[in-house]
C-alpha cells in the first residue's frame, strides 16, 4: 500500500556516540534483559550502521543532515533549510514508531560553523513545545558530510506497546467491533505543516485542484445543478527558516444543466455566472501547535481579509494524512445583509506513488443559492483531486476556461500580481 521514504543518514564521532549510549544504557538495562534491543536498518543503503534503535522505551536516532527527499543531495538555501529538512527527516524516522518531536528529550547538534547558532536555533525551536525542549548539546565540526552546515542526532522516549515499522510482522486485521476510531492530533507538528503545504498548494510551480459535483436545494435534495471547476494556486515561502507559507490562487466553478450536461448561461431570464475568484491570498502559519490561516479576497473597497481561522486538525489513517477544515462565514453582504454559510474541507494526502491520485479533497457547503436559483438554502459538494498540470485538467472544463474565462488559466505570479487586483474592477463572475 504506501509505504514511507527512508534516507541514509551517518552516524555520528564514536567518542560522541559512546558518550550518549553510556547514560541511555543505564535507563534500559532491565529491557536489554527482557527484550534486547530492535534494529530499524536503513533501506537501500550498505552503510555498517542502523538508522534507529529501540532498547527498551529509549530510542536512539542515527545522526540526519538537510538531504533532499529525492536524493539530490543537500537542500538549497543554507543553515535555515537544512537545519530545517534534518529535524524533518528525523520527524520521518519517530513516525516509524508512531511518534513525533514531542517525544525526543535528547540532541546533539554539530555546527559546520559555530556562527550559524543563531539561524539554527531560530528553525530548531519550532520544532518543539515552548517549556518541553530537549536536553541538548551543541558543538562545532568541521567535515560534516557531503559539505553539511548541520547534523543533528536525537534520543527519545517510545512508551511500551508499539514496535518500529518492519521490525515484526505486522498483527492480523483487527475486526470491525475492535478498530480504533482516529482522533484529531492536539498538536500539529512542522512536519505535518510540511505535509499540509505541500500537498495543498505544491512547491511552486502551479497545481490545479478539479472538482465535480453537484448543488441541491435544503431539506429536499432536489438537483438543481451539476457542478465543475478547479482551484489552481501556486506556493510561495517569504522565509525559508520560518514555517510559513503563501498560497496565490484563484478559483472558478461552472453550472451544467442536471439534465443535459450544458453550461447553464441563463435559467428563466436571469443570468448564470460562475462562481469565480479573480484571486485569493491565503497564509499558513504554523502557531502553537496548529495552523492559523487568513484569506484576502475582493477588490477596491470590496477587499476583505478574512481570520484568523485555527480551527484545523488532522487525523492518520495508517500512511495517509486527513486535514479537516471547517470554515464559517458570517459577514456583511450590502444594505441590512449578511452573508452567512458553513463549509467544511477534507484533504487527503498520501504518499507520492501511492495510488494514481494521492492528493483529494471532499468539500461540502452549507448556504444560499446565488440569485438565478432563488437564494433558496442549498448543499453544495464536490469530489476533488490534485492535477498537475492545467494540460491534466478533464477537457470539458479545460475547453470552457480557453473560450470564456482566460483569466482562470493559471494561478497568480506573485503578491505584486494580486495587490493590482486588488486594486483593478472585478471581472465578471461571482463569489460567495
Amino acid at each position: 500500500m504506501i509505504r514511507p521514504m527512508i534516507r541514509a543518514a551517518r552516524p555520528f564521532p564514536r567518542l560522541c556516540l559512546a558518550a550518549i549510549l553510556a547514560g541511555g544504557l543505564a535507563l534500559g538495562a532491565s529491557a536489554i534483559a527482557q527484550d534486547g534491543p530492535q534494529y530499524l536498518p536503513l533501506e537501500g543503503n550498505s552503510t555498517p550502521y542502523s538508522e534507529a534503535v529501540l532498547v527498551g522505551e529509549t530510542l536512539y536516532l542515527a545522526g540526519k543532515i538537510g538531504t533532499a527527499a529525492d536524493g539530490s543531495g543537500l537542500v538549497p538555501g543554507g543553515i535555515e533549510t537544512q537545519t530545517r529538512r534534518a529535524l524533518e527527516r528525523i520527524g520521518e524516522t519517530l513516525a516509524k514508531y508512531d511518534l513525533t518531536h514531542d517525544a525526543v528529550v535528547k540532541c546533539n547538534v554539530f555546527l559546520g560553523d559555530i556562527d550559524d547558532f543563531a539561524k539554527f536555533n531560530a528553525v530548531y525551536r519550532t520544532f518543539f513545545k515552548e517549556g518541553r525542549y530537549p536536553a541538548r548539546t551543541t558543538v562545532a565540526a568541521k567535515g560534516l558530510p557531503i559539505g553539511a552546515a548541520i547534523e543533528i542526532e536525537c534520543i527519545a522516549h517510545k512508551p511500551r506497546g508499539g514496535e518500529a515499522q518492519g521490525s515484526k510482522p505486522k498483527p492480523a486485521p483487527k475486526k470491525a467491533s475492535s478498530v480504533d476510531v482516529p482522533t484529531a492530533s492536539a498538536t500539529i507538528t512542522p512536519q505535518l505543516f510540511d505535509t499540509w503545504i505541500k500537498g495543498r498548494v505544491g512547491t511552486g510551480d502551479p497545481v490545479y485542484w478539479y472538482s465535480v459535483g453537484t448543488m441541491r436545494s435544503f431539506p429536499d435534495g432536489k438537483l438543481i445543478a451539476r457542478m465543475e471547476g478547479y482551484d489552481t494556486a501556486r506556493m510561495h515561502r517569504p522565509d525559508p527558516a520560518k514555517p510559513l507559507a503563501h498560497q496565490y490562487n484563484r478559483k472558478i466553478y461552472i453550472f451544467r444543466d442536471p439534465e443535459t450536461g450544458e453550461v447553464l448561461r441563463e435559467v428563466d431570464g436571469a443570468a448564470v455566472e460562475p462562481i469565480a475568484y479573480p484571486y485569493q491570498f491565503i497564509t499558513y502559519e504554523l502557531k502553537d501547535g496548529g495552523i492559523e490561516t487568513f484569506v484576502e479576497q475582493g477588490a477596491g473597497d470590496g477587499v476583505r481579509r478574512i481570520g484568523p481561522g485555527n480551527q484545523m486538525s488532522v487525523r492518520m489513517l495508517e500512511d495517509t494524512a486527513v486535514f479537516s477544515a471547517p470554515v464559517y462565514l458570517d459577514f456583511p453582504a450590502g444594505p441590512g445583509k449578511r452573508y452567512q454559510a458553513f463549509e467544511n474541507y477534507d484533504f487527503f494526502f498520501q504518499p507520492d506513488g501511492s495510488v494514481d491520485q494521492p492528493n483529494q479533497l471532499s468539500w461540502v457547503r452549507y448556504g444560499p443559492a446565488p440569485e438565478w436559483a432563488g437564494g433558496v438554502p442549498t448543499i453544495m459538494h464536490l469530489v476533488t483531486w490534485r492535477a498537475e498540470s492545467f494540460d491534466e485538467v478533464p477537457e470539458s472544463l479545460r475547453t470552457y476556461i480557453e473560450s470564456d474565462a482566460q483569466l482562470w488559466r493559471a494561478p497568480p505570479e506573485d503578491l505584486a500580481d494580486i495587490r493590482r487586483l486588488q486594486g483593478a474592477e472585478a471581472p465578471e463572475g461571482q463569489g460567495f
